[in-house]
């Protein structure tokens, strides 16, 4: 609450003190404090839709306050100031996510393949239980499907599931399936980012980890399965004929997909490859390790004019 610069990347509940804005007096400490929010992801893949609709407001005009809000392209930059909270677009500022800045490609002799589903918010807030949704058996179908793992076993490939932090409380539910040795689900606390370095595939469905992956110039499968149940219920700003990467709703289109990937090389076909290098100026508009950099001057620009 004394410091000049506070950075922070999950918003509302990671702020300076949360809803400190609305407290009278307190909230002194709100507006005196230059804020950085550094996002957690970029904003594409989910539309905007209050987590509560009592304190919508708070949260909107919270997130208004901000002083500096990090993007990566002016499509997210668009999305920000245009469309998703409305924020002023003198503070939307196109420097990258310096996260990216730490991002490598890993050559290992060990062949890897990343599977990272996103939640489901309404699983929770519908009480369905995970066994019984397309989520849970679409997942599962997935990593034990025969032809996937017989390949798997021949390649001595290995294959990674993570599962989503706000669906770990539905670990356990994953303990009864039966899994080759080829396939492992990994830790909550696993390091997402040597993963996604040492993978040579990511498969998700609308994870704004993708992002990550094409600042790596990794083939990805975007495995939609309930997509029309998703467009419906939450939303992407990302549409079809923008996905940089190969779309399937089908675990049998996955699979297919998967081995074509992996017998060349871990390539996509070279059509696809011209596709996804001319896409990717419009989600990333740098990719020369300086976003760090470019939020640093962004900070001391501020403390330099006060």
């Amino acid at each position: 609450m004394n410091s000049e610069v506070v950075l922070f990347s999950h918003s509302i509940s990671a702020d300076i003190v949360p809803y400190l804005f609305v407290v009278p007096l307190l909230k002194r400490f709100h507006k005196k404090v230059f804020k950085v929010f550094l996002n957690h992801g970029t904003v594409g893949f989910k539309v905007n839709h209050p987590m509560n609709k009592k304190t919508q407001k708070i949260a909107q005009d919270i997130v208004k306050s901000y002083d500096l809000n990090i993007c990566d392209s002016n499509f997210e930059k668009n999305i920000k100031t245009k469309v998703w909270w409305q924020i002023p677009e003198n503070t939307a500022v196109i420097t990258g996510y310096p996260r990216y800045d730490k991002l490598y490609n890993v050559k290992s002799s060990q062949k890897e393949i990343l599977f990272m589903p996103t939640w489901r918010n309404w699983i929770k807030s519908e009480n369905l239980k995970i066994e019984d949704t397309d989520y849970f058996k679409n997942i599962t179908n997935l990593i034990t499907d025969p032809k996937l793992n017989e390949f798997l076993k021949k390649n001595n490939i290995k294959f990674n599931i993570y599962i989503h932090q706000l669906m770990q409380d539905y670990l356990k539910n994953f303990d009864n399936i039966e899994l080759s040795e080829n396939v492992k689900i990994l830790p909550a606390d696993a390091e997402i980012t040597q993963e996604l370095e040492k993978s040579e595939i990511l498969i998700t469905d609308y994870s704004s980890v993708a992002y990550d992956f094409y600042y790596l110039n990794k083939p990805i499968i975007f495995f939609q399965f309930d997509k029309d149940e998703y467009d419906k219920k939450v939303g992407s700003y990302v549409k079809n004929k923008d996905l940089f990467g190969i779309q399937v709703k089908s675990v049998e289109k996955c699979v297919e997909n998967i081995i074509k990937i992996s017998e060349n090389n871990f390539n996509y076909d070279k059509n696809l490859i011209e596709k996804f290098e001319k896409l990717q100026p419009k989600f990333l508009k740098y990719t020369d390790k300086k976003n760090c950099d470019r939020v640093y001057t962004e900070i001391i620009k501020h403390l330099k004019n006060k």
